[in-house]
């Protein structure tokens, strides 16, 4: 199925993500937590002291606080980001998400007064993905500008992070919409097609 009216799709795909969530038991959302985590640790192998650019998940956005912590105990920079004045995004370096704040969008965001950071890799949250690695996000187009920006002036990965059930057949894709590298669910990778 060949989707191209975005808002549509994206309302149905944050119901579905919405109703799924909300069906799962705490111990089924830790054990996929730890999936997640076990599917990067055996997939990717990152160069001590890689920045990564994360989030703080929202709402019924897959967890990867454990993959955060994971990482960091590993001894990777961990950076949240921060929606500027300009609605750009920055990446800032934090030692904890405790120092994390409220911000725009009621998300919790790195500090202004926290170090910005220039990611290696970006885990990208969305609201569906196909398996050419096309994401389909919340419709502000801050991470499709976030790596463009990125990627015009270095080599930079990005994995967008869901559940499986997140997939659907393909996405229509615009010109600025921004390619992932891979998609990373509980049970497996999505590499992106060339």
């Amino acid at each position: 199925m060949e989707v191209s009216d975005k808002e549509s799709i994206r309302k149905t795909a944050l119901q579905r993500r919405r109703q799924y969530v909300a069906s799962l038991s705490e111990e089924t959302q830790e054990h996929i937590a730890i999936h997640l985590v076990e599917r990067v640790q055996s997939y990717f192998l990152f160069p001590k002291n890689f920045v990564i650019g994360t989030y703080y998940p929202r709402d019924d956005e897959q967890n990867v606080r454990l993959l955060n912590f994971f990482l960091q105990d590993e001894g990777h920079v961990i950076a949240y980001p921060r929606v500027e004045h300009d609605k750009s995004l920055s990446f800032r370096m934090v030692s904890s998400s405790k120092e994390l704040v409220t911000g725009t969008y009621n998300v919790k965001e790195a500090p202004e007064s926290a170090p910005i950071v220039q990611p290696d890799l970006y885990f990208v949250p969305l609201l569906a993905f196909d398996s050419r690695c096309h994401r389909l996000g919340y419709g502000k187009g801050h991470f499709d500008r976030t790596l463009e920006n990125a990627r015009a002036q270095r080599n930079v990965l990005a994995i967008g992070v869901a559940y499986d059930m997140q997939r659907i057949d393909r996405l229509a894709n615009e010109s600025f919409d921004e390619q992932l590298d891979f998609v990373v669910t509980e049970s497996q990778v999505y590499k992106a097609e060339v």
